[in-house]
């Protein structure tokens, strides 16, 4: 009958109907460009302290290669050893002051409990503004001195990593400034690839 055939075609298009869930999976494609290379690492070697230039390495130079922690530059160093050696001084001079002015505090102290006073001795007596004073002192001191360290260690510029020279433009004998720029240096270690894409292959 009419009826069966009817059915009979619906179950053979049931049959035919598959349903799949849909699901994300990634599709490579093919896109041509053209684009540059460039070091994900780049630096400037600056110059921290005014000086003499003594030394360059033999890596300094356009396409050099150098190991991370060689020392690049070294600058005359002498003067900023003079002055850590003056710093020294300052600072054990200022532990000297402060040590006489203890003493002299703790002998006020003493006198002052074997007169039997009762009332609390002032503050000028027991050496105190003496004490701040000298502490105080000895705070700078030690602060000039590490700033002075501090300067001895920046004549030698050390390379921050290993790479190679992109410009250098210093020399023995030059006489450079603080903040100077002597070279850029580069990281070879990892690398950046610039791709320039238009909407026509984002469309593809």
């Amino acid at each position: 009958s009419t009826q069966s055939r009817s059915s009979a075609a619906s179950d053979v298009y049931k049959r035919q109907v598959e349903v799949r869930p849909l699901a994300r999976v990634d599709y490579p494609f093919l896109i041509k460009s053209q684009g540059t290379v460039e070091a994900a690492t780049s630096v400037r070697l600056i110059s921290e302290v005014d000086g003499k230039v003594d030394a360059i390495s033999t890596a300094l130079k356009k396409g050099g290669f150098f190991s991370k922690g060689e020392v690049l530059v070294e600058i005359d160093s002498r003067d900023f050893a003079l002055a850590v050696t003056r710093a020294s001084a300052q600072v054990a001079a200022a532990k000297l002051r402060l040590v006489t002015v203890e003493a002299e505090a703790k002998i006020a102290i003493e006198d002052w409990e074997d007169q039997g006073r009762k009332r609390e001795a002032s503050a000028l007596l027991l050496r105190r503004p003496q004490l701040v004073e000298a502490r105080s002192s000895l705070a700078a001191a030690e602060a000039d001195l590490a700033q002075m360290n501090l300067n001895l260690e920046r004549t030698k510029l050390l390379a921050p990593f290993e790479g190679r020279v992109r410009m250098a433009s210093v020399d023995v004998g030059q006489f450079v400034r603080r903040g100077e720029e002597l070279a850029t240096l580069f990281g070879i270690e990892s690398v950046e690839v610039s791709l320039p894409l238009s909407l026509i292959h984002i469309s593809e």
